[in-house]
């Protein structure tokens, strides 16, 4: 993806509701699953709506989350870009460098909702190519002008014998980032197999990102 094409692709998704509008509920629930109980009761506390009393545990805690958001969502679809940024830009205390109504909307649901749970919200669904897909599309790349991402085309056994001089709690660390609902399986004993397991997951997941077109791309991880 060239800075051109960014540069025409921006605009139009500016003027449009968030990417992350259109996740699904379950990608929503699965992303907001990964964070702590503490973190999600402590956001539905902070909601100016009489739902937030609702707050023992998390699951009550991400009903109350989810319900806001979706509610702050339809009341945001029928509104034109000028009355979005006129209404919500005043309860920004921080307002985004770019005033448009993607930037106004994403700076207003990190107001609300804080940091780490905007975050999960917005966070897009974490796809990967199965393994005969990724080994068809990871020779059709073109790598001519992509010079520091040649790794990605390198045998698994290099990246393995690469990432083994890691230490073992590195590597487990690093697969616990993963989106639970996508994270390989792998047994903690063993280094090797924690470090193959973390490889097929990053080949899987470059192949998924090289064959986006660049509105698609765009569309998925544009996150202001």
């Amino acid at each position: 993806m060239s800075h051109q094409s960014l540069a025409n692709v921006y605009p139009v998704l500016a003027a449009e509701h968030p990417p992350w509008f259109a996740h699904t509920s379950q990608q929503r629930l699965d992303s907001l699953n990964d964070l702590p109980a503490s973190v999600l009761i402590a956001a539905a506390r902070s909601l100016p709506c009489n739902a937030a009393a609702v707050k023992r545990t998390k699951t009550e805690a991400i009903d109350v989350l989810m319900a806001f958001f979706l509610q702050l969502c339809q009341e945001m679809s029928v509104m034109d870009n000028e009355a979005v940024v006129h209404h919500y830009q005043s309860h920004i205390v921080s307002p985004p460098a770019t005033i448009s109504r993607l930037t106004v909307i994403s700076a207003y649901f990190e107001e609300i909702f804080g940091v780490s749970v905007a975050a999960a919200l917005r966070r897009p669904p974490c796809h990967v190519l199965d393994t005969l897909t990724h080994e068809l599309y990871l020779h059709s790349i073109n790598f001519e002008h992509c010079d520091s991402l040649h790794w990605i085309s390198l045998p698994a056994t290099d990246l393995v014998r690469r990432l083994e001089r890691l230490s073992k709690q590195e590597i487990i660390a690093c697969l616990r980032t993963i989106p639970s609902s996508v994270r390989p399986t792998y047994n903690s004993r063993y280094r090797r197999q924690c470090c193959s397991s973390l490889v097929q997951h990053i080949q899987h997941r470059a192949s998924y990102l090289f064959s986006l077109s660049d509105y698609q791309f765009f569309f998925e991880y544009s996150v202001p």
